[in-house]
């Protein structure tokens, strides 16, 4: 069974055992073994499609020819939206039959005279 202040008392053995020992020395080619792992890192193929992507587009000359790929396919997404939008209320208009509510309407006559 475990005592719920042993695991405590064993951490801070193990931290104080760890605290005791030197710290290990630098090499002194550290720099060019950090840019060796840099570079075979940088040639390993990605794990997926969006990760090769996303690391395509993050280079800052592939950026902003990005961003504006990006706005132009928003704006034609949204304009695209807007004109099925706007059709989509004419026909909701029209089946509603809330030409009844316009100014110029003659009355109950005018829904009927619409329909023909």
């Amino acid at each position: 069974m475990n005592i719920p202040g042993d695991h405590d008392t064993r951490l801070d053995e193990g931290l104080t055992a760890l605290a005791r020992q030197p710290v290990p020395e630098c090499p002194l080619n550290l720099s060019a073994i950090v840019w060796r792992e840099i570079r075979r890192r940088r040639a390993e193929p990605a794990d997926d499609w969006v990760t090769t992507l996303f690391e395509f587009f993050r280079r800052p000359t592939l950026a902003i020819p990005a961003f504006a790929f990006a706005i132009a396919l928003g704006t034609l997404v949204g304009a695209m939206g807007a004109t099925r939008s706007s059709t989509d209320i004419r026909l909701a208009r029209q089946s509603l039959h809330l030409e009844v509510f316009e100014p110029n309407a003659s009355g109950l006559s005018a829904v009927f005279a619409s329909q023909r």
